[in-house]
């Protein structure tokens, strides 16, 4: 079983929320203000890379890579030191992090689909409960934010 973002060449699973991408920076960062911007992005081949340079780049706003990680947690340590700016989805938002609205010159970004996989032909019923349960316990949670029980699955 997997649960992952879509990604431009995946297909098949289950939709079973949708993520809105937003821009990060720390609680007490100025990064957002730096020309150019700062960013902390995941590595090249990323959904989340790839909207936040495309956005960027669609408003002729001047960007530097300032870290690369291959984790959540990097992005989120880049963004508490106030290193940078970075683009998750809503829910990768904690405490430290601030979130920067399209009023301070970041454009808009686009929702990600996250999908759930089960491997073709799972007879256990662990497996097949489990499967039920996060494909409806995250389709009935799409607005009103992400439990932390799901923290650990998600990433």
């Amino acid at each position: 079983m997997a649960l992952v973002t879509r990604m431009n060449d995946f297909s098949g699973g289950q939709i079973v929320r949708q993520e809105q991408l937003v821009w990060l920076t720390g609680d007490q960062s100025d990064a957002h203000m730096e020309t150019p911007v700062p960013l902390a992005l995941l590595p090249p081949g990323n959904i989340y890379r790839d909207h936040a340079i495309d956005a960027l780049e669609s408003t002729q706003r001047s960007w530097r890579i300032a870290c690369v990680s291959e984790s959540v947690n990097g992005l989120q340590a880049a963004v508490f030191s106030g290193m940078a700016v970075t683009v998750l989805g809503r829910s990768a938002k904690v405490a430290g992090m601030r979130e920067i609205g399209t009023g301070t010159g970041f454009p808009a970004l686009p929702k990600v689909d996250l999908l759930l996989y089960k491997a073709p032909g799972t007879k256990s019923a662990a497996a097949n409960a489990l499967h039920e349960y996060l494909a409806h316990y995250l389709g009935i949670g799409q607005d009103m934010g992400r439990p932390p029980e799901i923290s650990a699955v998600a990433r």
